[in-house]
């Protein structure tokens, strides 16, 4: 914000930058997942801006900057689940979320902070490869997806 600041006293002008923030989450109780396939996170919360497409499951980037996200995937006990935060193809995070030895739900949250450019498309994705197990949500645990800019 300082760069900003002293570009617009020394250019007499205000720098606008555009807000954008959001945050969705699954809302079925159980969501079959297959290899490569985007989560779609369809209760949103909140959309700044309105560049989250819940029906797509996409960030559409509006502006050049530097933005943090974060995801959290529950998995049943047993069950495991590889996921990648995606900046259009290119793998940015990951995760494994395993239940491995548990009677109970598990999670395992990301956080990523990235360049990105206005048009880039960020998503969660499973791995490609990788076999998974169901994705859950609950009122009381939800799975998400959240993101905002930085500057």
């Amino acid at each position: 914000m300082i760069i900003i600041h002293i570009a617009s006293r020394i250019s007499g002008k205000k720098a606008i930058r555009t807000q954008s923030a959001f945050s969705a989450y699954v809302s079925t109780y159980e969501t079959e997942l297959s290899k490569d396939h985007i989560i779609k996170f369809d209760t949103v919360v909140s959309n700044s801006g309105s560049h989250y497409n819940r029906q797509l499951g996409l960030f559409i980037v509006p502006e050049q900057g530097v933005y943090g996200f974060s995801w959290n995937l529950y998995c049943q006990g047993g069950g495991y689940i590889y996921s990648h935060l995606m900046v259009n193809s290119n793998v940015v995070g990951a995760t494994y979320s395993s239940g491995d030895g548990a009677n109970g739900i598990r999670t395992t949250t990301g956080v990523v902070v990235v360049q990105v450019n206005a048009g880039d498309m960020v998503y969660v994705r499973t791995h490609p490869t990788n076999g998974h197990y169901n994705l859950f949500s609950n009122p009381d645990w939800r799975s998400s997806f959240s993101g905002w800019k930085v500057f």
